[in-house]
């Protein structure tokens, strides 16, 4: 949605627009009802509403909360873009919006039906053209080209961890380890809370400091990476990797214990 405050001039290059074009969604809806009829050919179109991206800080500016850019779409009106069937773009921003409404399937809009795909979805493994496995490839790779002792000692800990579950009190001390607020049942539960911190810490290593999912410092997986290798020498693996994703969960240091069935994104509606 276009932002309503007012972008500080020393963060943008192009000059305001004095005029904001109107919301995103009369806009299709105005394209669409035009379809019908042959429009005169003409070359596409940019609007710039002024948006701002999460909670990013200003670069050099510590004063600035936002950074305000300008996003750009286009309404072509040729090469088969125009006339009946002709095809409408448009970029939500975040996925949010555009996996909702591949969830949804279709939305029906002036008797045209307009589709959404996140620019996440795995589509190329729909047919195995890539491996099951390659989300998880690319989350390892990056940790691997931040700190490849990190890495090692990441792989090394999984088999560790299903070790010290299977001891007698494994599962106890296993939540000492971790300063989980309930006892484990299964040590698949601590694999799966390990597992997430590392996919989002993936998906968020920004060079800014950010609050999207957490607060984050910048650079998070190198800060990870940090806290693991600096541990004194003869810590053990699992406590190493309690010092890991401790950046990730308790970055502020304001948790005491960590509850596994906390639900700060709301992924349970996934399931």
């Amino acid at each position: 949605m276009p932002s309503t405050r007012t972008p500080p001039s020393r963060k943008v290059v192009a000059p305001r627009i004095p005029h904001p074009p109107p919301p995103l969604l009369p806009a299709i809806n105005t394209h669409a009802s035009h379809r019908a009829a042959d429009p005169p050919p003409s070359s596409p179109s940019a609007r710039r509403p002024w948006l701002d991206h999460f909670s990013f800080p200003g670069v050099g500016d510590e004063d600035e909360a936002v950074v305000f850019f300008q996003q750009r779409y286009l309404v072509g009106r040729g090469g088969g873009w125009a006339g009946p069937g002709g095809r409408i773009f448009f970029y939500c921003g975040n996925e949010g919006d555009i996996a909702c409404a591949s969830c949804l399937d279709e939305t029906q809009i002036s008797s045209y039906c307009y589709w959404g795909l996140a620019s996440s979805a795995p589509i190329l493994q729909f047919e195995d053209i890539v491996p099951s496995t390659i989300f998880y490839d690319l989350v390892s790779d990056d940790f691997r080209r931040k700190s490849l002792s990190y890495f090692l000692t990441i792989k090394d800990s999984w088999k560790e961890l299903d070790d010290q579950a299977n001891k007698q009190d494994g599962l106890l001390k296993l939540s000492k380890t971790f300063h989980l607020c309930q006892t484990l049942k299964t040590s698949g539960d601590l694999s799966d809370w390990l597992s997430s911190a590392y996919s989002y810490l993936a998906m968020v290593d920004y060079p800014l400091p950010s609050e999207f999912l957490r607060p984050l410092p910048a650079n998070p997986i190198k800060e990870v990476c940090g806290n693991i290798d600096s541990q004194p020498k003869g810590t053990g693996t699992l406590e190493r990797i309690y010092a890991g994703v401790n950046v990730y969960y308790n970055y502020t240091d304001t948790v005491d214990c960590f509850d596994l069935n906390d639900d700060p994104h709301g992924m349970g509606g996934w399931d």
